[in-house]
């Protein structure tokens, strides 16, 4: 009875040992492998072999040929991919087998990218801008500048013109705003309007120091007072004017005054002609 369980313990482990597989030997090692490389040449075993290359970001299945004791592999140029860490990976039954290296696109074109900050300017400011170029190629990898450095960074003054400008790269990302700064001064006046019966105020023309319309909803603050009350009355720019209307039995003979931030006019007096 004893040699029987031994017999079947024996057929039992026997079953259960997987065979030593001998490791690939890597005939052409390289720490970076780019497409000049060529293929990846390994001796090994004969065998139903399978191979993936593992990269950061996802597995790509390998293009790899097998004959007698030589597994080659081909550079996966048509996959998309990112430069940088990756493993090849051979298959053989349970067994497999990893080789680090770093898995590298040479890439000479890309699409130019050109990054600004601030985004929007104001006349009010230094004006100076922050640039960040820099090129990104198949796959999203990055690609040289001329000067074979990744990013390119400087200081830009622009001017005071205002309006919407595109930079090197010419797209909706690398464009930016330059925009009117406060009004160098508030113009006001006002006429009487004698059907309606009403003073009609006027400020404007809006301008800033570099003589640019302030832009359209810039506020404008009315501060109107009679001998009892002050009134606040607010208003938008448009097209370089601001307007309010008045009652002639209210406001005749009251004082007004505009302001559009730390910018005031001069006080005038509402009085019928």
């Amino acid at each position: 009875m004893k040699k029987i369980h031994f017999l079947m313990l024996f057929i039992w482990l026997f079953s259960c040992h997987r065979s030593e597989i001998e490791k690939p030997i890597w005939v052409n090692p390289v720490k970076e492998w780019k497409e000049s490389d060529g293929l990846m040449k390994f001796k090994v075993v004969p065998g139903d072999w399978s191979a993936i290359i593992q990269t950061s970001s996802h597995p790509i299945p390998a293009d790899f040929s097998l004959e007698n004791d030589e597994l080659w592999v081909a550079f996966p140029k048509e996959r998309l991919f990112v430069s940088g860490q990756a493993f090849l990976v051979l298959y053989l039954e349970r067994n497999s087998f990893s080789f680090p290296f770093f898995l590298s696109l040479d890439l000479k074109e890309g699409k130019l990218e050109d990054i600004r900050s601030p985004k929007t300017l104001n006349t009010d400011s230094s004006l100076v801008q922050q640039q960040m170029l820099y090129a990104v190629g198949k796959g999203g990898n990055l690609v040289p500048l001329d000067n074979e450095v990744f990013f390119k960074e400087q200081y830009i003054h622009q001017g005071e013109k205002v309006g919407i400008f595109s930079g090197a790269s010419d797209t909706n990302l690398s464009s930016f705003y330059i925009t009117a700064g406060t009004p160098e001064t508030l113009p006001i006046s006002a006429q009487f309007e004698a059907v309606q019966n009403l003073f009609i105020v006027q400020v404007g023309p809006l301008k800033d120091a570099f003589q640019n319309y302030v832009p359209n909803g810039t506020l404008v603050t009315f501060s109107v007072r009679t001998d009892s009350k002050i009134w606040i009355i607010e208003e938008v720019v448009k097209d370089g004017f601001a307007y309010i209307h008045l009652s002639e039995d209210r406001f005749t003979a009251a004082g007004i005054q505009a302001n559009v931030a730390h910018v005031f006019s001069k006080n005038l007096d509402l009085l019928k002609p």
